[in-house]
């Protein structure tokens, strides 16, 4: 071969790799990430939704794998499926892991919709301290019996924030009981992107 031609397909082969690499990524999510819903593999989802309700969910999760991938939040789309928080025949909800340890949760409206979705890691960590604190001792009070009693311990007081996004608040507190007596007692409230859920409350 002439140091002319082989020249001439040097060039040719840079100019080829420089064109594929002015393409837009398709790498934002993996092959495998998408658990389409099967008989055999969901057999209880399946009855609960019926065929045309489990295509179009199966038909959603290519679009949500697509608009989590959007999001700065997520480095890569590794995962697509069902979520519980779905209302069989009535809403679809589907949730996006991604390699970097975020998860969204997507309705067919926010697959549908314009704007770019934020994680439940994003959404929780807008919750502040102090918020979260006073959120979870008015739960407590509710269940008192002399609430005006309650006395957080602030010593013994965390706001723990998990990798996955959900955000634990423990205290220690002294409240009267029924019968007038004040004793000690431990709470947890556990906040998601959802809001807080219900205190538990035990003696401590």
């Amino acid at each position: 071969m002439s140091r002319g031609i082989a020249w001439s397909i040097l060039l040719w082969t840079l100019a080829a790799g420089a064109a594929r690499a002015a393409q837009p990524s398709n790498d934002g999510v993996d092959p495998n990430a998408i658990d389409r819903i099967t008989r055999d593999g969901y057999p209880d989802v399946y009855a609960a939704w019926g065929d045309g309700w489990v295509k179009r969910i199966n038909a959603l999760m290519p679009k949500a794998a697509k608009k989590a991938s959007a999001s700065s939040e997520c480095d890569r789309v590794e995962y697509v499926g069902y979520s519980g928080r779905s209302t069989p025949r009535k809403t679809i909800v589907l949730y996006v892991d991604c390699t970097n340890g975020k998860r969204f949760f997507l309705s067919e409206t926010d697959i549908h919709g314009r704007a770019t979705p934020e994680s439940k890691q994003g959404k929780t960590s807008r919750y502040s301290d102090d918020a979260l604190l006073r959120a979870c001792e008015e739960g407590v009070k509710t269940k008192m019996t002399y609430p005006l009693t309650f006395r957080r311990r602030l010593t013994a007081t965390s706001v723990y924030r998990a990798p996955g996004g959900n955000v634990s608040v423990d205290f220690v507190f002294d409240a009267k009981n029924k019968l007038g007596a004040e004793l000690p007692y431990r709470a947890r409230c556990v906040a998601d992107d959802q809001g807080m859920h219900t205190a538990e409350v035990t003696n401590y």
